[in-house]
């Protein structure tokens, strides 16, 4: 949540932190490789500071910082927070491909419906800290009642 990023170290140092345990210089050029062809644009932000980054390229650092470090679990919360409709949907597009690879488990705590319930495969709604009501997707979707008494309105 708010992509904090270190904003004095540069797109590459970023990365690089986020595979500090790893000991085989192969093994993080891979990852770092694979961090890029997710998200190109850091490629040629490489050497650029954090901090001087936009405000859609920095959540793809902190996510792609995240993936360094090869997770079984990655938690992401509200990862569309405050971005524009195109870099949520560049970002969404990733975390399809990365949850359609199954390398790991992603656990999504979303605002934006929409968005999240075309990624995930089991939705847990909650309500006043706990959760209510276990769904699938399409079960959510499919149904106005479920809308209306967990977003307030039929999407």
């Amino acid at each position: 949540e708010g992509a904090r990023v270190f904003r004095d170290f540069s797109v590459h140092e970023n990365l690089m932190l986020g595979a500090y345990t790893v000991r085989d210089s192969a093994v993080v050029r891979e990852r770092f490789e694979r961090v890029l062809a997710l998200f190109p644009i850091l490629a040629s932000r490489a050497r650029q500071q954090a901090g001087t980054l936009s405000g859609g390229e920095r959540p793809m650092l902190a996510m792609g910082r995240a993936l360094m470090a090869q997770p079984r679990l990655l938690l992401l919360g509200e990862a569309s927070m405050g971005l524009g409709p195109t870099v949520r949907r560049d970002i969404y597009a990733v975390l399809g491909r990365l949850v359609d690879a199954g390398d790991f488990t992603v656990i999504l705590v979303e605002q934006d419906a929409s968005l999240a319930l075309r990624l995930v495969g089991r939705v847990l709604l909650m309500q006043g800290g706990r959760i209510d009501r276990e769904a699938r997707p399409e079960e959510f979707l499919g149904s106005e009642t479920l809308q209306q008494v967990y977003l307030g309105s039929a999407t």
